[in-house]
């Protein structure tokens, strides 16, 4: 599990992106590079979007400045 708040990377993709709730199973991000999802405009988060993955396919992000 990840801490809520803490960003995230997927270990195989080019996706970053601020955790919203973690279990052990899965992991949902906020990535604002991501373009929403107009088809669910409710569940939008502002400008990106909500993305779901299995928490093991994701790693802490480290940082890229």
């Amino acid at each position: 599990m990840f801490s809520t708040l803490s960003y995230v990377e997927h270990k195989e993709q080019d996706i970053r992106g601020l955790v919203l709730n973690s279990t052990e199973h899965e992991t949902t991000i906020y990535d604002p590079d991501c373009p929403n999802d107009d088809d669910f405009p409710e569940e939008s988060y502002g400008p990106g979007s909500a993305l779901t993955f299995k928490t093991n396919e994701l790693k802490y992000a480290v940082d890229r400045s």
